[in-house]
């Protein structure tokens, strides 16, 4: 689809079809309050995963902060226990005396340091647990604090965003009610019998290209809305969803002369292979059968009062019937040889 192509040269490729382009259009709004409820609820699951975070940093933190504290308690009871016992002991010479004196020294050092700066010494050691729990709780303490205003950054530019991407489908706005028409269509073709067979944005390039002698034309490429092909033979259809402003505007190219274009390269395409299939040289005793094809100009809003050679202009409810219409003059087996030669 040359709309969707369109698209995805202005960097959006989130569609895939015309319904997901026009289900965005009919829900613009409900995508964008979508959006902020699925940012708000991000935020309060963060919030929550932080708050729980902390509250198990917590705990980390009392445990060990108390079996540390139990620890050093035990250490300054060993300690007052060692002093006494050093206090009490009697010194046989000198040298046990020097011996004494050190150990004695570097206990009471210990036993000041303890004494003086027990606190410190108990939380030290998990100082980056503490760290930790100050950075969630500020984090905690910011989202609470604007949480609003993170909501209402993020759907900002969410919705300037989708602004864009609605900007540029109303750029393109012409190719959207084209794309709309041609789905209509095919949503009016598939109800034919299943001994037709249809075959949508039919598109083909010739090298070198095919000459249009009359109208002294080079076809190097051509592309069909809809090619249908059954019993009574190939239908080219080039579907337009055009207001009367469009019908009557000179400048828009003319949607007859564009089928007779295609009608032709697709004349000249059977008619080169044709003549080589066996299945339609025993067809019949008298020769190789002649392929009809049929130009139909679908028009899905309004439609010209005129008529025009070689061309039959049909709205979407007479498409069908016009198509059924025709005598079948070929079989199933010839009629999958066609849409082989075509595919």
């Amino acid at each position: 689809m040359d709309l969707l192509s369109n698209l995805r040269m202005c960097g959006i490729s989130q569609f895939e079809s015309l319904n997901s382009i026009l289900s965005f259009q009919n829900n613009y709004q409900l995508i964008i309050d979508d959006y902020k409820k699925e940012v708000t609820n991000e935020l309060s699951e963060i919030k929550e995963k932080l708050e729980k975070e902390m509250k198990e940093l917590k705990i980390d933190y009392v445990t060990k902060t108390t079996n540390k504290r139990d620890e050093l308690l035990l250490e300054k009871d060993l300690l007052e226990k060692k002093l006494a016992y050093y206090d009490e002991a009697k010194k046989k010479n000198v040298f046990q005396k020097i011996i004494h004196y050190f150990k004695r020294k570097r206990i009471v050092a210990r036993k000041n340091e303890l004494d003086t700066n027990f606190e410190y010494f108990v939380i030290y050691p998990f100082r980056k647990i503490k760290s930790e729990i100050e950075d969630q709780r500020n984090k905690i303490n910011y989202i609470i604090e604007n949480f609003e205003t993170l909501i209402e950054q993020k759907v900002k530019q969410f919705t300037k965003e989708q602004e864009y991407i609605r900007s540029k489908i109303e750029d393109n706005n012409l190719l959207l009610i084209g794309a709309i028409g041609e789905d209509n269509a095919i949503k009016e073709l598939t109800r034919l019998p299943d001994s037709y067979y249809l075959i949508n944005n039919y598109k083909e390039k010739f090298y070198p290209p095919i000459y249009n002698r009359n109208e002294n034309d080079r076809i190097f490429s051509v592309q069909i809305d809809h090619l249908v092909i059954g019993p009574s033979g190939v239908f080219i259809i080039e579907t337009k969803n055009w207001s009367k402003d469009s019908i009557e505007n000179y400048d828009l190219f003319s949607p007859v002369k564009q089928i007779r274009r295609a009608s032709f390269t697709l004349f000249v395409k059977l008619n080169n292979i044709i003549e080589d299939l066996f299945v339609f040289k025993k067809s019949h005793h008298w020769g190789t059968k002649k392929i009809p094809i049929r130009n139909i100009l679908l028009m899905i809003g309004e439609k010209p009062r005129e008529e025009f050679q070689f061309v039959k202009v049909l709205t979407l409810d007479m498409i069908v019937n016009y198509i059924a219409y025709f005598e079948a003059i070929f079989s199933d087996e010839e009629v999958h040889a066609l849409v082989k030669i075509i595919e």
